[in-house]
């Protein structure tokens, strides 16, 4: 393959992408098998499959979470591979942002600390970092919740701080894993649209793997990850 294919328009270009498991004294499962996959600029794609397809590890995989046994990656005009292990940290602080099916919020810290720490690794001093959370949390609706600890919240709301963590850092590119699978139906579409109207506003290219067909449907394109390729 051309060494300058790579060098394609797109927000995200995987190139023949094979994964491989490693199971002791079995022979290795291949998750992803010579995969490929564009994404343009400012495009919300879905992911589904059956569980157990590899649709989070694709999505690893593609953020730089989890490497590929082959192929490459384009990743907002740079190359994963020539990250080193702390260039590619920074370069996920800075211009991606993570929502997973369960929040990972830090339980000692408030809400407003929880949505505020992505900008002050990045390095915003405090005041700007907590005005900014400020106002993420306001579009989410938790303006009301700011000294709130996450134990002290629901689910729905556990999970909408999530997405304005993620976002704090005007990421160009979200990556969001069964954003709705721990929800019920309610606070799953609450959440599901908040994560797209906020995505769209900021002009962020999504990509997010998921069961829920309603929140798939808010994608721009649904792809079907089966037998390690995207269909």
């Amino acid at each position: 393959m051309a060494p300058d294919r790579l060098s394609a328009h797109g927000s995200l270009i995987a190139e023949n992408l094979i994964k491989d498991f490693e199971i002791p004294g079995q022979e290795p499962v291949r998750v992803l098998r010579d995969l490929n996959l564009t994404i343009e600029s400012g495009e919300i794609v879905a992911i589904t499959g059956a569980s157990g397809s590899g649709k989070s590890t694709l999505l690893h995989v593609l953020a730089g979470l989890d490497q590929a046994d082959e192929g490459r990656i384009q990743l907002l005009g740079q190359s994963l591979t020539d990250l080193s292990a702390r260039d590619l940290a920074v370069f996920r602080n800075q211009k991606l942002g993570f929502v997973y099916q369960f929040h990972h919020l830090m339980a000692e810290l408030s809400v407003l600390e929880n949505v505020a720490l992505p900008a002050l690794i990045k390095g915003l001093k405090k005041t700007e970092a907590n005005h900014q959370a400020k106002t993420l949390l306001k579009e989410v609706g938790l303006n009301h919740r700011l000294q709130h600890f996450p134990w002290q919240l629901s689910g729905g709301e556990r999970q909408r701080c999530a997405i304005a963590r993620a976002l704090i850092n005007q990421p160009a590119m979200l990556f969001a894993d069964e954003p709705t699978g721990n929800l019920d139906h309610v606070a799953a579409e609450q959440a599901s649209s908040l994560l797209i109207a906020l995505s769209k506003d900021r002009g962020a290219t999504v990509v997010l793997v998921t069961h829920n067909m309603s929140l798939a449907a808010k994608a721009d394109r649904v792809l079907n990850l089966h037998e390690g390729r995207l269909s």
